[in-house]
């Protein structure tokens, strides 16, 4: 897993796509790594409760990809364990 790379791409085109196996009721939230097929995976101090993983997966985005909150949106799977996001660099669209 490489954030820096990641990092590179936001500032340079503006917003990102990624695709998050998360894993919930983890002992801390954190990169797990990169798979083959260009998804990552996600551990999630959060039990999958009433929002609480996704609340705490886009907390953690934000402040991992130094963006507002505003900026992380949860594209699809919502109530799924594999879900894509959105990272913008700026809030606005």
């Amino acid at each position: 897993m490489d954030l820096a790379k990641l990092l590179q791409r936001l500032r340079r085109e503006g917003a990102i796509t990624l695709t998050i196996h998360v894993r919930p009721s983890s002992p801390r939230t954190g990169w797990r790594g990169a798979l083959a097929d260009g998804s990552f995976k996600i551990d999630v101090a959060q039990i999958p409760e009433r929002g609480k993983v996704n609340g705490e997966l886009i907390r953690f985005l934000a402040e991992e990809f130094k963006v507002p909150v505003d900026g992380v949106a949860i594209l699809r799977g919502l109530s799924a364990r594999i879900k894509v996001i959105q990272v913008r660099a700026s809030s606005t669209p």
